[in-house]
């Protein structure tokens, strides 16, 4: 049984991170792939908003990881 948790852990952790990292280009591309308007200040934003699902994402990764090579 906790093979199967830790599998389904891992799978919402790739889940979380992948849809963060997305979102994040769109941030920084500001929506479209041409835009020249970067500013700086949108990584304060990337940081608030978006590190914590991060977190989250790759903790889910890393405790599945732990309870599948922990299973007896």
């Amino acid at each position: 049984m906790q093979k199967v948790i830790g599998a389904v852990m891992i799978a919402v952790g790739i889940l979380i991170t992948g849809a963060t990292g997305l979102c994040v280009g769109l941030v920084f591309t500001e929506g479209g792939v041409t835009s020249n308007d970067f500013s700086p200040e949108n990584i304060g934003i990337v940081a608030v908003f978006a590190g914590i699902p991060l977190i989250f994402g790759i903790t889910f990764i890393f405790l599945g990881r732990y309870l599948i090579r922990n299973a007896g």
